[in-house]
């Protein structure tokens, strides 16, 4: 069998930058699709929040990338009691958490007298937990299925098979029905879909796969060319796609926003790559390596807490000129959920449970 290429034991600096990197976007992609969500199609603050909330859905791909990346590692033993006692339990206990407080808010601001219908109401929203907690239940799914997984990246054929199936039924088949608009084929299509059943590669496991690939071999020049290229197209033809169909249906019709989007996958894998392309191997100054390592640490926080600062935060996108006002948003709300991270982190018990 082909097997994964030694690499050193090094800190890896650039997937670090780009844990960062990518909570910024995903704060900024919550904070344009308030213009997104409210607004009308094609006036400008919808634009502008198109292409902001459009170009910043690579988040969630991309942090199941970097996941990948370290959990699927065949050079390391993962051992499944490790697995369920610290990944899976700290996802765990982290949910339960933050879902009893945002469910606890909602319950505040709903102002429902105590009884039946109070109980019911807060059970659901615990129990499903605040939108943007949806990732939670993923990234569980794939912790669990890691030890069968870590069996198809352990080959380098194989790996490179499954991303390539991977490629075919979900970013090819469900996308021609999807993107036509014609009922006929959209039946069709939908039908051969559903039949063939390919659950297991169609989701976020080929982010997860390919985060571990691309983290232990570099492409070739010409398929790292069509990656920056195809990134390049995908920035265009994400916002300028969405507004096509979103007025040609009279909805926001947001399918190129999709983790199954071809330009998403495209452009989640370019940057993924470029990161490494840029700052692998790179030496940063120790105050910068410092200021990296503790942001990438707090990353996980930063994402639990934003949508509370975000929720009470007291201007947004219609507060101005979205070009500056979505950004600024998104600075402000992720500097002050960095700052309730960095104070709960030095509480013990807590930071090693809910962060």
């Amino acid at each position: 069998m082909s097997k994964i290429k030694p690499v050193s034991n090094q800190r890896l600096m650039y997937l670090d930058l780009l844990r960062v990197v990518i909570t910024f976007c995903m704060i900024m992609l919550h904070a344009a699709s308030v213009g997104l969500d409210g607004g009308e199609i094609g006036t400008f603050t919808w634009h502008v929040c198109n292409v902001y909330d459009g170009i910043t859905h690579i988040c969630v791909p991309v942090f199941i990338m970097i996941s990948g990346a370290f959990l699927l590692d065949p050079q390391k033993e993962y051992p499944l009691e490790k697995l369920y006692k610290v990944k899976i339990l700290r996802i765990v206990t982290a949910f339960v958490f933050w879902s009893f407080v945002y469910a606890s808010l909602k319950a505040f601001h709903r102002k429902l007298p105590f009884g039946k219908e109070f109980v019911i109401a807060f059970g659901k929203d615990f129990i499903k937990g605040e939108f943007h907690l949806w990732f939670m239940f993923t990234i569980a799914g794939l912790y669990i299925l890691t030890p069968i997984i870590r069996k198809i990246t352990a080959d380098k054929k194989i790996t490179e098979y499954f991303l390539l199936v991977c490629g075919v039924f979900m970013f090819v088949i469900p996308n021609i029905s999807a993107y036509s608009l014609n009922p006929t084929v959209d039946e069709v299509f939908y039908y051969v879909n559903q039949k063939l059943n390919m659950q297991f590669v169609f989701g976020y496991t080929f982010y997860y796969v390919a985060g571990c690939y691309f983290r232990f071999y570099s492409p070739s020049r010409k398929l790292k060319s069509l990656l920056y290229f195809g990134s390049l197209v995908s920035l265009v033809a994400i916002p300028l796609g969405t507004y096509y169909y979103s007025s040609t249906i009279g909805a926001n019709y947001l399918i190129l926003y999709g983790f199954e989007s071809p330009f998403i996958g495209v452009l989640s894998l370019g940057t993924f790559v470029l990161f490494k392309d840029l700052f692998a191997g790179r030496n940063f100054g120790e105050k910068t390596t410092k200021g990296i390592v503790l942001l990438s640490k707090y990353s996980f926080g930063v994402y639990l807490v934003h949508v509370v600062v975000r929720t009470y935060l007291f201007f947004d996108c219609y507060s101005f000129n979205p070009v500056f006002s979505v950004p600024i948003v998104a600075v402000v709300t992720f500097l002050i959920s960095l700052v309730i991270t960095w104070v709960i982190g030095r509480i013990p018990v807590l930071n090693k449970y809910i962060m």
